[in-house]
Protein backbone atom coordinates (compact mmCIF):
# COMPACT_ATOMS: atom_id res chain seq x y z
CA UNK A 1 0.00 0.00 0.00
CA UNK A 2 1.45 3.34 -1.05
CA UNK A 3 0.95 6.67 0.72
CA UNK A 4 1.76 10.32 0.10
CA UNK A 5 4.86 11.88 1.58
CA UNK A 6 4.57 13.72 4.86
CA UNK A 7 5.47 17.39 5.10
CA UNK A 8 8.55 16.49 7.10
CA UNK A 9 9.66 13.92 4.47
CA UNK A 10 9.24 16.46 1.66
CA UNK A 11 11.25 19.01 3.59
CA UNK A 12 14.06 16.55 4.20
CA UNK A 13 14.11 15.40 0.56
CA UNK A 14 14.40 19.00 -0.59
CA UNK A 15 17.25 19.54 1.85
CA UNK A 16 18.94 16.54 0.24
CA UNK A 17 18.75 18.11 -3.24
CA UNK A 18 15.48 16.56 -4.44
CA UNK A 19 12.64 18.34 -6.21
CA UNK A 20 9.28 17.45 -7.73
CA UNK A 21 6.82 18.87 -10.20
CA UNK A 22 4.09 17.86 -7.74
CA UNK A 23 4.99 16.13 -4.46
CA UNK A 24 1.44 14.80 -4.09
CA UNK A 25 2.10 12.47 -7.04
CA UNK A 26 5.14 10.91 -5.40
CA UNK A 27 3.81 7.92 -3.48
CA UNK A 28 5.93 5.81 -1.15
CA UNK A 29 5.86 2.54 0.75
CA UNK A 30 4.70 2.51 4.37
CA UNK A 31 8.26 1.88 5.58
CA UNK A 32 9.84 4.39 3.18
CA UNK A 33 12.92 6.23 4.45
CA UNK A 34 14.30 9.46 3.02
CA UNK A 35 17.83 8.54 4.08
CA UNK A 36 18.91 7.21 0.69
CA UNK A 37 17.01 9.46 -1.76
CA UNK A 38 19.13 12.43 -2.86
CA UNK A 39 19.68 14.88 -5.72
CA UNK A 40 16.78 13.65 -7.89
CA UNK A 41 13.92 15.40 -9.71
CA UNK A 42 10.50 13.74 -9.94
CA UNK A 43 7.67 14.38 -12.39
CA UNK A 44 4.32 12.73 -13.03
CA UNK A 45 3.29 9.68 -11.03
CA UNK A 46 6.19 8.09 -9.16
CA UNK A 47 5.85 5.20 -6.70
CA UNK A 48 8.78 4.21 -4.50
CA UNK A 49 9.06 0.98 -2.54
CA UNK A 50 10.87 0.20 0.66
CA UNK A 51 14.62 -0.08 1.16
CA UNK A 52 15.31 1.94 -2.02
CA UNK A 53 18.41 3.99 -2.81
CA UNK A 54 18.05 6.81 -5.38
CA UNK A 55 20.72 9.43 -5.96
CA UNK A 56 21.83 11.88 -8.63
CA UNK A 57 19.06 11.21 -11.15
CA UNK A 58 18.21 14.07 -13.51
CA UNK A 59 14.59 13.02 -13.98
CA UNK A 60 12.30 10.20 -12.85
CA UNK A 61 8.88 10.48 -14.50
CA UNK A 62 5.95 8.06 -14.41
CA UNK A 63 7.87 5.15 -12.89
CA UNK A 64 6.87 2.50 -10.34
CA UNK A 65 9.95 1.51 -8.32
CA UNK A 66 9.62 -1.63 -6.20
CA UNK A 67 11.64 -2.57 -3.12
CA UNK A 68 15.40 -2.97 -2.71
CA UNK A 69 16.15 -1.05 -5.92
CA UNK A 70 19.30 1.02 -6.37
CA UNK A 71 19.41 3.89 -8.89
CA UNK A 72 22.51 6.05 -9.01
CA UNK A 73 23.82 8.68 -11.46
CA UNK A 74 21.29 8.38 -14.30
CA UNK A 75 20.28 11.16 -16.68
CA UNK A 76 16.63 10.19 -16.90
CA UNK A 77 14.21 7.32 -16.33
CA UNK A 78 10.88 8.23 -17.87
CA UNK A 79 7.73 6.82 -19.41
CA UNK A 80 5.26 8.42 -21.80
CA UNK A 81 3.32 5.36 -23.05
CA UNK A 82 2.25 1.90 -21.94
CA UNK A 83 5.11 -0.10 -23.37
CA UNK A 84 3.38 -3.50 -23.30
CA UNK A 85 0.48 -2.41 -25.52
CA UNK A 86 2.63 -0.09 -27.64
CA UNK A 87 5.33 -2.66 -28.44
CA UNK A 88 2.79 -5.46 -28.96
CA UNK A 89 1.63 -3.66 -32.11
CA UNK A 90 5.12 -3.81 -33.57
CA UNK A 91 7.36 -6.63 -34.70
CA UNK A 92 10.59 -7.66 -36.34
CA UNK A 93 11.23 -8.89 -39.85
CA UNK A 94 13.40 -12.00 -40.15
CA UNK A 95 14.37 -13.68 -43.42
CA UNK A 96 13.15 -11.35 -46.13
CA UNK A 97 14.58 -8.01 -44.99
CA UNK A 98 12.17 -6.11 -47.21
CA UNK A 99 9.11 -8.05 -45.98
CA UNK A 100 6.48 -7.29 -43.41
CA UNK A 101 7.13 -8.00 -39.72
CA UNK A 102 6.63 -11.73 -39.14
CA UNK A 103 7.44 -12.01 -35.42
CA UNK A 104 5.66 -9.71 -33.00
CA UNK A 105 6.76 -8.52 -29.59
CA UNK A 106 4.97 -10.26 -26.72
CA UNK A 107 5.24 -10.08 -22.96
CA UNK A 108 6.85 -13.52 -22.88
CA UNK A 109 8.52 -14.60 -26.13
CA UNK A 110 8.38 -18.31 -26.94
CA UNK A 111 10.93 -19.53 -29.46
CA UNK A 112 8.69 -22.23 -30.90
CA UNK A 113 5.63 -20.02 -31.20
CA UNK A 114 7.64 -17.20 -32.73
CA UNK A 115 9.27 -19.55 -35.27
CA UNK A 116 5.87 -21.00 -36.20
CA UNK A 117 4.34 -17.56 -36.60
CA UNK A 118 7.16 -16.62 -38.99
CA UNK A 119 6.89 -19.81 -41.06
CA UNK A 120 3.29 -21.04 -40.74
CA UNK A 121 1.06 -18.02 -40.15
CA UNK A 122 -1.66 -19.56 -42.35
CA UNK A 123 -2.24 -22.56 -40.09
CA UNK A 124 -5.17 -22.07 -37.67
CA UNK A 125 -3.62 -24.42 -35.12
CA UNK A 126 -0.79 -21.93 -34.77
CA UNK A 127 -3.02 -18.89 -34.63
CA UNK A 128 -4.88 -20.36 -31.66
CA UNK A 129 -1.83 -19.83 -29.49
CA UNK A 130 -1.22 -16.15 -30.17
CA UNK A 131 -1.48 -14.00 -27.06
CA UNK A 132 -5.05 -13.46 -25.95
CA UNK A 133 -4.13 -9.83 -25.50
CA UNK A 134 -3.76 -9.52 -29.27
CA UNK A 135 -7.42 -10.45 -29.79
CA UNK A 136 -8.47 -8.09 -27.04
CA UNK A 137 -6.42 -5.30 -28.60
CA UNK A 138 -8.12 -5.88 -31.97
CA UNK A 139 -11.56 -5.66 -30.35
CA UNK A 140 -10.56 -2.51 -28.54
CA UNK A 141 -9.22 -1.01 -31.77
CA UNK A 142 -12.53 -1.68 -33.52
CA UNK A 143 -14.47 -0.05 -30.70
CA UNK A 144 -12.16 2.94 -30.70
CA UNK A 145 -12.56 3.39 -34.45
CA UNK A 146 -16.34 3.59 -34.08
CA UNK A 147 -16.13 6.73 -32.05
CA UNK A 148 -12.61 7.88 -32.20
CA UNK A 149 -13.36 11.59 -31.92
CA UNK A 150 -15.31 11.29 -28.68
CA UNK A 151 -12.69 9.12 -27.04
CA UNK A 152 -9.74 11.33 -27.93
CA UNK A 153 -10.76 13.84 -25.28
CA UNK A 154 -11.45 11.06 -22.79
CA UNK A 155 -8.02 9.52 -23.43
CA UNK A 156 -6.37 12.83 -22.70
CA UNK A 157 -8.25 13.03 -19.40
CA UNK A 158 -7.33 9.40 -18.56
CA UNK A 159 -3.65 10.06 -19.24
CA UNK A 160 -3.79 13.02 -16.89
CA UNK A 161 -5.46 11.01 -14.12
CA UNK A 162 -3.76 7.65 -14.78
CA UNK A 163 -0.60 8.29 -16.77
CA UNK A 164 1.26 5.38 -18.36
CA UNK A 165 4.01 4.06 -16.13
CA UNK A 166 7.04 1.80 -16.49
CA UNK A 167 8.10 -0.64 -13.79
CA UNK A 168 11.37 -1.35 -12.03
CA UNK A 169 10.98 -4.59 -10.09
CA UNK A 170 12.52 -5.72 -6.82
CA UNK A 171 16.26 -6.00 -6.55
CA UNK A 172 17.11 -4.11 -9.75
CA UNK A 173 20.25 -1.96 -9.96
CA UNK A 174 20.72 0.96 -12.37
CA UNK A 175 23.97 2.87 -12.25
CA UNK A 176 25.84 5.46 -14.36
CA UNK A 177 23.40 5.44 -17.28
CA UNK A 178 22.12 7.92 -19.84
CA UNK A 179 18.46 7.68 -20.84
CA UNK A 180 15.98 4.92 -20.00
CA UNK A 181 12.63 5.68 -21.63
CA UNK A 182 9.61 3.37 -21.68
CA UNK A 183 11.51 0.37 -20.34
CA UNK A 184 10.06 -2.26 -18.02
CA UNK A 185 12.79 -3.72 -15.83
CA UNK A 186 12.27 -7.06 -14.10
CA UNK A 187 13.61 -8.64 -10.94
CA UNK A 188 17.30 -8.44 -10.10
CA UNK A 189 18.26 -6.81 -13.42
CA UNK A 190 21.61 -5.01 -13.38
CA UNK A 191 22.14 -2.05 -15.72
CA UNK A 192 25.58 -0.45 -15.55
CA UNK A 193 26.62 2.38 -17.88
CA UNK A 194 23.99 1.92 -20.61
CA UNK A 195 23.83 4.87 -23.00
CA UNK A 196 20.23 4.83 -24.27
CA UNK A 197 17.46 2.27 -23.76
CA UNK A 198 14.04 3.01 -25.22
CA UNK A 199 10.83 1.01 -25.69
CA UNK A 200 11.65 -2.41 -24.34
CA UNK A 201 11.64 -5.10 -21.70
CA UNK A 202 14.55 -6.40 -19.66
CA UNK A 203 13.76 -9.69 -17.94
CA UNK A 204 14.93 -11.14 -14.63
CA UNK A 205 18.63 -11.49 -13.86
CA UNK A 206 19.64 -9.88 -17.17
CA UNK A 207 22.66 -7.59 -17.37
CA UNK A 208 22.98 -4.51 -19.61
CA UNK A 209 26.42 -2.92 -19.65
CA UNK A 210 28.51 0.01 -20.74
CA UNK A 211 27.46 2.16 -23.72
CA UNK A 212 24.68 -0.20 -24.83
CA UNK A 213 22.04 1.37 -27.09
CA UNK A 214 18.71 -0.42 -27.62
CA UNK A 215 15.46 0.67 -29.29
CA UNK A 216 12.35 -1.53 -29.41
CA UNK A 217 13.74 -4.65 -27.80
CA UNK A 218 13.13 -7.59 -25.52
CA UNK A 219 16.10 -8.84 -23.48
CA UNK A 220 15.39 -12.27 -22.03
CA UNK A 221 16.22 -13.78 -18.63
CA UNK A 222 19.91 -14.09 -17.73
CA UNK A 223 20.95 -12.50 -21.01
CA UNK A 224 23.99 -10.21 -21.01
CA UNK A 225 24.20 -7.24 -23.41
CA UNK A 226 27.48 -5.39 -22.94
CA UNK A 227 30.36 -3.35 -24.35
CA UNK A 228 28.59 -0.91 -26.66
CA UNK A 229 26.24 -3.38 -28.33
CA UNK A 230 23.49 -1.76 -30.43
CA UNK A 231 20.07 -3.40 -30.75
CA UNK A 232 17.24 -2.12 -32.96
CA UNK A 233 14.04 -4.19 -33.13
CA UNK A 234 15.61 -7.21 -31.45
CA UNK A 235 14.25 -10.09 -29.37
CA UNK A 236 16.50 -12.31 -27.28
CA UNK A 237 15.28 -15.21 -25.19
CA UNK A 238 17.21 -16.61 -22.25
CA UNK A 239 20.94 -16.92 -21.55
CA UNK A 240 22.24 -15.02 -24.59
CA UNK A 241 25.47 -13.01 -24.69
CA UNK A 242 25.72 -9.96 -26.97
CA UNK A 243 28.58 -7.50 -26.80
CA UNK A 244 31.92 -6.11 -27.97
CA UNK A 245 30.24 -3.59 -30.25
CA UNK A 246 27.90 -6.07 -31.96
CA UNK A 247 25.07 -4.42 -33.89
CA UNK A 248 21.75 -6.11 -34.69
CA UNK A 249 18.60 -4.94 -36.44
CA UNK A 250 15.39 -6.93 -36.89
CA UNK A 251 16.87 -10.05 -35.32
CA UNK A 252 15.68 -12.89 -33.13
CA UNK A 253 18.17 -14.67 -30.86
CA UNK A 254 17.16 -17.96 -29.26
CA UNK A 255 18.63 -19.33 -26.06
CA UNK A 256 22.39 -19.52 -25.55
CA UNK A 257 23.27 -17.45 -28.62
CA UNK A 258 26.57 -15.56 -28.49
CA UNK A 259 27.02 -12.49 -30.68
CA UNK A 260 30.20 -10.41 -30.50
CA UNK A 261 31.99 -7.80 -32.64
CA UNK A 262 30.08 -8.23 -35.93
CA UNK A 263 26.67 -7.37 -37.38
CA UNK A 264 23.36 -9.08 -38.00
CA UNK A 265 20.21 -8.05 -39.84
CA UNK A 266 16.92 -9.87 -40.39
CA UNK A 267 18.11 -13.22 -39.00
CA UNK A 268 16.44 -15.90 -36.93
CA UNK A 269 19.24 -17.31 -34.79
CA UNK A 270 18.17 -20.61 -33.30
CA UNK A 271 19.72 -22.11 -30.16
CA UNK A 272 23.50 -21.89 -29.72
CA UNK A 273 24.11 -19.68 -32.77
CA UNK A 274 27.56 -18.13 -32.36
CA UNK A 275 29.37 -15.26 -34.12
CA UNK A 276 32.51 -13.88 -32.46
CA UNK A 277 34.33 -11.92 -35.17
CA UNK A 278 34.41 -8.23 -36.05
CA UNK A 279 34.27 -8.62 -39.83
CA UNK A 280 31.27 -10.98 -39.86
CA UNK A 281 27.88 -10.02 -41.30
CA UNK A 282 24.89 -12.32 -40.89
CA UNK A 283 21.91 -11.17 -42.93
CA UNK A 284 18.64 -12.69 -44.09
CA UNK A 285 19.47 -16.13 -42.74
CA UNK A 286 18.05 -18.75 -40.44
CA UNK A 287 20.49 -20.67 -38.28
CA UNK A 288 20.51 -23.24 -35.50
CA UNK A 289 23.49 -24.55 -33.54
CA UNK A 290 25.56 -22.52 -36.00
CA UNK A 291 29.12 -21.17 -35.81
CA UNK A 292 30.18 -18.27 -38.05
CA UNK A 293 33.87 -18.14 -38.91
CA UNK A 294 35.73 -14.84 -39.13
CA UNK A 295 34.81 -12.63 -42.08
CA UNK A 296 31.69 -14.66 -42.80
CA UNK A 297 29.48 -12.68 -45.15
CA UNK A 298 26.06 -13.15 -46.70
CA UNK A 299 24.34 -11.19 -49.45
CA UNK A 300 20.57 -10.87 -49.62
CA UNK A 301 20.50 -8.22 -52.36
CA UNK A 302 20.61 -9.03 -56.08
CA UNK A 303 20.54 -5.28 -56.91
CA UNK A 304 17.30 -5.69 -58.83
CA UNK A 305 14.29 -6.02 -56.53
CA UNK A 306 15.90 -5.14 -53.22
CA UNK A 307 17.13 -7.12 -50.19
CA UNK A 308 14.54 -9.88 -50.58
CA UNK A 309 16.63 -13.05 -50.67
CA UNK A 310 17.24 -15.33 -47.72
CA UNK A 311 18.35 -18.83 -46.85
CA UNK A 312 18.78 -21.50 -44.20
CA UNK A 313 21.88 -23.11 -42.76
CA UNK A 314 20.46 -26.14 -40.95
CA UNK A 315 21.39 -27.16 -37.43
CA UNK A 316 25.04 -27.77 -36.75
CA UNK A 317 26.23 -25.92 -39.87
CA UNK A 318 29.34 -23.75 -39.97
CA UNK A 319 30.88 -21.20 -42.29
CA UNK A 320 34.65 -21.13 -42.64
CA UNK A 321 36.72 -17.95 -42.37
CA UNK A 322 36.16 -15.74 -45.40
CA UNK A 323 33.06 -17.55 -46.63
CA UNK A 324 30.53 -15.57 -48.65
CA UNK A 325 27.05 -16.88 -49.46
CA UNK A 326 24.78 -15.25 -52.02
CA UNK A 327 21.28 -16.11 -50.86
CA UNK A 328 19.20 -18.10 -51.51
CA UNK A 329 20.92 -21.26 -50.31
CA UNK A 330 19.92 -24.17 -48.12
CA UNK A 331 22.12 -26.67 -46.35
CA UNK A 332 21.43 -29.92 -44.55
CA UNK A 333 22.47 -30.44 -40.91
CA UNK A 334 26.16 -30.32 -40.01
CA UNK A 335 27.37 -28.70 -43.23
CA UNK A 336 30.58 -26.68 -43.53
CA UNK A 337 30.56 -23.89 -46.16
CA UNK A 338 33.85 -22.58 -47.56
CA UNK A 339 34.60 -19.89 -50.13
CA UNK A 340 32.22 -17.69 -52.14
CA UNK A 341 29.09 -19.66 -52.99
CA UNK A 342 27.04 -17.87 -55.63
CA UNK A 343 25.20 -20.73 -57.37
CA UNK A 344 22.27 -20.72 -54.89
CA UNK A 345 22.41 -24.46 -54.17
CA UNK A 346 19.74 -26.37 -52.31
CA UNK A 347 21.70 -29.05 -50.47
CA UNK A 348 19.12 -29.89 -47.82
CA UNK A 349 19.39 -33.59 -48.76
CA UNK A 350 23.16 -33.86 -48.20
CA UNK A 351 23.96 -33.71 -44.46
CA UNK A 352 27.47 -33.75 -43.00
CA UNK A 353 28.81 -32.13 -46.19
CA UNK A 354 31.64 -29.81 -47.02
CA UNK A 355 30.54 -27.19 -49.57
CA UNK A 356 33.66 -25.76 -51.19
CA UNK A 357 33.60 -22.89 -53.68
CA UNK A 358 36.58 -23.06 -56.05
CA UNK A 359 36.44 -20.18 -58.50
CA UNK A 360 33.24 -20.46 -60.52
CA UNK A 361 32.55 -24.04 -59.45
CA UNK A 362 31.14 -25.24 -56.15
CA UNK A 363 31.87 -28.76 -54.94
CA UNK A 364 29.85 -30.80 -52.45
CA UNK A 365 31.60 -33.46 -50.40
CA UNK A 366 28.71 -35.37 -48.79
CA UNK A 367 28.99 -37.20 -45.50
CA UNK A 368 32.58 -36.26 -44.69
CA UNK A 369 31.68 -34.20 -41.62
CA UNK A 370 30.18 -37.22 -39.86
CA UNK A 371 33.66 -38.51 -39.02
CA UNK A 372 35.31 -35.27 -37.91
CA UNK A 373 36.40 -34.51 -34.38
CA UNK A 374 34.80 -31.06 -34.65
CA UNK A 375 31.32 -32.51 -35.13
CA UNK A 376 31.59 -34.68 -32.02
CA UNK A 377 33.06 -31.77 -30.04
CA UNK A 378 30.16 -29.51 -31.06
CA UNK A 379 27.53 -32.07 -30.08
CA UNK A 380 29.08 -32.51 -26.65
CA UNK A 381 29.68 -28.81 -25.94
CA UNK A 382 26.06 -27.82 -26.68
CA UNK A 383 24.86 -30.28 -24.06
CA UNK A 384 27.43 -29.00 -21.58
CA UNK A 385 26.74 -25.30 -22.16
CA UNK A 386 22.98 -25.30 -22.11
CA UNK A 387 19.82 -27.03 -21.07
CA UNK A 388 16.41 -27.35 -22.65
CA UNK A 389 12.94 -28.47 -21.55
CA UNK A 390 12.61 -30.27 -24.88
CA UNK A 391 13.62 -33.92 -25.15
CA UNK A 392 14.98 -33.91 -28.69
CA UNK A 393 16.73 -30.56 -28.83
CA UNK A 394 20.28 -31.78 -28.13
CA UNK A 395 19.89 -35.18 -29.79
CA UNK A 396 22.60 -35.80 -32.41
CA UNK A 397 21.02 -38.37 -34.74
CA UNK A 398 17.54 -36.94 -34.38
CA UNK A 399 14.80 -37.36 -37.00
CA UNK A 400 15.75 -33.88 -38.29
CA UNK A 401 19.22 -35.18 -39.14
CA UNK A 402 18.28 -38.70 -40.17
CA UNK A 403 15.61 -37.72 -42.68
CA UNK A 404 18.37 -35.85 -44.54
CA UNK A 405 20.60 -38.94 -44.29
CA UNK A 406 17.90 -41.20 -45.77
CA UNK A 407 17.24 -38.64 -48.50
CA UNK A 408 20.98 -38.30 -49.13
CA UNK A 409 21.29 -42.00 -49.92
CA UNK A 410 18.42 -41.69 -52.42
CA UNK A 411 19.99 -38.63 -54.07
CA UNK A 412 23.47 -40.11 -54.44
CA UNK A 413 22.17 -43.42 -55.81
CA UNK A 414 19.92 -41.54 -58.24
CA UNK A 415 22.96 -39.59 -59.48
CA UNK A 416 24.86 -42.84 -60.08
CA UNK A 417 21.89 -44.30 -61.91
CA UNK A 418 21.47 -41.25 -64.10
CA UNK A 419 25.12 -40.52 -64.95
CA UNK A 420 26.75 -43.91 -64.42
CA UNK A 421 29.19 -45.09 -61.78
CA UNK A 422 32.29 -43.96 -63.69
CA UNK A 423 31.40 -40.28 -64.08
CA UNK A 424 34.17 -38.10 -62.67
CA UNK A 425 31.93 -35.20 -61.58
CA UNK A 426 28.21 -35.39 -60.88
CA UNK A 427 26.21 -32.14 -61.20
CA UNK A 428 23.77 -31.57 -58.35
CA UNK A 429 21.72 -28.43 -57.58
CA UNK A 430 24.36 -25.88 -58.50
CA UNK A 431 27.30 -27.93 -57.22
CA UNK A 432 29.48 -30.81 -58.41
CA UNK A 433 30.23 -34.04 -56.56
CA UNK A 434 33.38 -35.88 -57.49
CA UNK A 435 33.14 -39.66 -57.99
CA UNK A 436 35.27 -40.51 -54.97
CA UNK A 437 33.30 -38.07 -52.80
CA UNK A 438 30.00 -39.59 -53.88
CA UNK A 439 31.18 -43.11 -53.10
CA UNK A 440 32.53 -42.09 -49.70
CA UNK A 441 29.36 -40.13 -49.02
CA UNK A 442 27.25 -43.25 -49.54
CA UNK A 443 29.52 -45.13 -47.14
CA UNK A 444 29.19 -42.44 -44.48
CA UNK A 445 25.42 -42.21 -44.82
CA UNK A 446 25.08 -45.98 -44.57
CA UNK A 447 27.30 -45.83 -41.47
CA UNK A 448 25.00 -43.22 -39.93
CA UNK A 449 21.95 -45.38 -40.66
CA UNK A 450 23.49 -48.42 -38.99
CA UNK A 451 24.45 -46.26 -35.98
CA UNK A 452 20.90 -44.93 -35.87
CA UNK A 453 19.58 -48.48 -35.47
CA UNK A 454 21.12 -48.47 -31.99
CA UNK A 455 18.54 -45.84 -30.95
CA UNK A 456 15.42 -47.52 -32.37
CA UNK A 457 13.73 -50.43 -30.62
CA UNK A 458 12.99 -53.35 -33.02
CA UNK A 459 9.26 -53.86 -33.56
CA UNK A 460 6.92 -55.37 -36.10
CA UNK A 461 4.14 -52.94 -35.15
CA UNK A 462 4.77 -50.28 -37.79
CA UNK A 463 2.69 -47.12 -38.08
CA UNK A 464 2.14 -46.89 -41.82
CA UNK A 465 1.69 -43.13 -42.12
CA UNK A 466 4.98 -42.54 -40.31
CA UNK A 467 6.84 -43.31 -43.56
CA UNK A 468 5.64 -40.03 -44.98
CA UNK A 469 6.17 -37.77 -42.00
CA UNK A 470 8.30 -34.70 -42.62
CA UNK A 471 10.20 -33.45 -39.59
CA UNK A 472 10.90 -29.74 -39.16
CA UNK A 473 13.31 -28.01 -36.79
CA UNK A 474 11.18 -25.53 -34.83
CA UNK A 475 13.80 -23.38 -33.11
CA UNK A 476 15.52 -26.50 -31.78
CA UNK A 477 12.43 -28.65 -31.20
CA UNK A 478 11.84 -31.46 -33.75
CA UNK A 479 8.18 -31.51 -34.83
CA UNK A 480 6.23 -33.53 -37.40
CA UNK A 481 4.92 -31.07 -39.97
CA UNK A 482 1.84 -33.13 -40.82
CA UNK A 483 0.81 -33.35 -37.19
CA UNK A 484 1.40 -29.64 -36.76
CA UNK A 485 -1.06 -28.85 -39.54
CA UNK A 486 -3.62 -31.36 -38.23
CA UNK A 487 -3.09 -30.41 -34.61
CA UNK A 488 -1.00 -32.52 -32.29
CA UNK A 489 -4.10 -32.94 -30.16
CA UNK A 490 -5.33 -35.59 -32.61
CA UNK A 491 -2.84 -37.96 -30.95
CA UNK A 492 -4.56 -37.68 -27.59
CA UNK A 493 -7.91 -35.88 -27.20
CA UNK A 494 -7.11 -35.16 -23.56
CA UNK A 495 -4.19 -32.96 -24.66
CA UNK A 496 -6.04 -31.19 -27.44
CA UNK A 497 -6.14 -27.95 -25.47
CA UNK A 498 -2.39 -27.93 -24.91
CA UNK A 499 -0.08 -25.89 -27.12
CA UNK A 500 1.52 -27.75 -30.04
CA UNK A 501 5.13 -27.51 -28.89
CA UNK A 502 4.38 -28.99 -25.48
CA UNK A 503 2.45 -31.79 -27.18
CA UNK A 504 5.30 -32.31 -29.63
CA UNK A 505 7.66 -32.61 -26.68
CA UNK A 506 5.36 -34.99 -24.80
CA UNK A 507 5.05 -37.28 -27.81
CA UNK A 508 8.59 -36.83 -29.14
CA UNK A 509 10.08 -40.13 -27.99
CA UNK A 510 7.07 -42.10 -29.21
CA UNK A 511 6.91 -40.37 -32.58
CA UNK A 512 10.66 -40.53 -33.23
CA UNK A 513 10.63 -44.25 -32.43
CA UNK A 514 7.63 -44.84 -34.72
CA UNK A 515 9.22 -42.93 -37.56
CA UNK A 516 12.61 -44.58 -37.09
CA UNK A 517 11.07 -48.04 -36.99
CA UNK A 518 9.13 -47.33 -40.17
CA UNK A 519 12.20 -46.08 -42.04
CA UNK A 520 14.47 -48.94 -40.90
CA UNK A 521 11.82 -51.53 -41.70
CA UNK A 522 11.48 -50.12 -45.21
CA UNK A 523 15.26 -50.40 -45.70
CA UNK A 524 16.08 -53.63 -43.87
CA UNK A 525 12.83 -55.54 -43.39
CA UNK A 526 13.13 -58.55 -41.08
CA UNK A 527 16.75 -57.72 -40.36
CA UNK A 528 15.48 -54.78 -38.31
CA UNK A 529 12.35 -56.32 -36.82
CA UNK A 530 14.16 -59.42 -35.51
CA UNK A 531 16.96 -57.36 -33.91
CA UNK A 532 19.80 -58.52 -36.17
CA UNK A 533 20.50 -54.92 -37.21
CA UNK A 534 21.22 -54.01 -33.57
CA UNK A 535 24.41 -56.06 -33.67
CA UNK A 536 25.55 -54.18 -36.79
CA UNK A 537 24.79 -50.91 -34.99
CA UNK A 538 27.36 -51.72 -32.32
CA UNK A 539 29.98 -52.36 -35.00
CA UNK A 540 29.03 -49.11 -36.77
CA UNK A 541 29.40 -47.05 -33.59
CA UNK A 542 32.84 -48.55 -33.03
CA UNK A 543 33.77 -47.66 -36.62
CA UNK A 544 32.60 -44.08 -36.08
CA UNK A 545 34.64 -43.88 -32.90
CA UNK A 546 37.80 -44.84 -34.77
CA UNK A 547 37.08 -42.17 -37.42
CA UNK A 548 36.82 -39.51 -34.72
CA UNK A 549 40.02 -40.59 -33.00
CA UNK A 550 41.94 -40.75 -36.29
CA UNK A 551 40.76 -37.23 -37.17
CA UNK A 552 41.89 -35.88 -33.80
CA UNK A 553 45.32 -37.43 -34.25
CA UNK A 554 45.70 -35.62 -37.58
CA UNK A 555 45.62 -32.36 -35.63
CA UNK A 556 48.29 -33.61 -33.25
CA UNK A 557 50.45 -34.48 -36.26
CA UNK A 558 50.61 -30.78 -37.20
CA UNK A 559 53.24 -30.47 -34.48
CA UNK A 560 52.20 -27.30 -32.67
CA UNK A 561 50.46 -28.86 -29.67
CA UNK A 562 51.18 -31.49 -27.03
CA UNK A 563 49.21 -34.67 -26.73
CA UNK A 564 47.28 -33.78 -23.59
CA UNK A 565 44.36 -32.13 -25.41
CA UNK A 566 44.10 -34.96 -27.93
CA UNK A 567 44.29 -37.60 -25.23
CA UNK A 568 41.53 -35.85 -23.29
CA UNK A 569 39.41 -35.75 -26.43
CA UNK A 570 40.01 -39.44 -27.14
CA UNK A 571 39.02 -40.27 -23.58
CA UNK A 572 35.79 -38.32 -24.03
CA UNK A 573 35.07 -40.17 -27.30
CA UNK A 574 35.67 -43.54 -25.67
CA UNK A 575 33.40 -42.64 -22.78
CA UNK A 576 30.56 -40.79 -24.54
CA UNK A 577 30.50 -42.01 -28.13
CA UNK A 578 27.42 -44.19 -27.79
CA UNK A 579 25.53 -41.83 -25.47
CA UNK A 580 26.13 -38.83 -27.76
CA UNK A 581 23.81 -40.25 -30.41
Amino acid sequence: MKRQLTTEEIKRLEQQGCSAEDWTKVLVDENFSTDHVRHTHFEGLVEIGGDVSISHVGLIKNIVIEGKVEICRVNEITCDKWIDTSLAREGITVGNEAGEPNIHFTLSPNEQLDWLNAHYPQYPHVDEFLLEEDDEDEEEDEEEDEDENDEDDEDEDDDTKNPPVAFIDDGATIRNCGTLRNVNISYCVHIEGAAHLEDGFIEEDAYVGTQVIAHKFFIGPRTKVTDGAKLYHVITTNDCKIGKGFMAENCYFSHHCEMFCGEACAIFAGPHTVSHHKSTLLIGGEFSFYNAGSNTNQSNHAYKLGPVHHGTLARGSKTASGSHILWPMQTAPFTMVMGKVKTHPNLSALPFSYVIADGEKVFSVPGINLGTAGTFRDVMKWKERGSSPYVGEYEFLSPIVMQSVFKGVEVLKALQERYGTETEEYPYNGTFIRKSALQKGLQRYELAIRMYAHKITPTSDIREEAYDWHWIDVAGLPMVEELLTQGYGTLNPELREANPWDEANAFYTTLSQQWGAAMLTRLFGQKFTDGTLQNEAEVAIDEWKHLLIADARKELALGDMDGTLVNDFIEKVEKNCKDSL
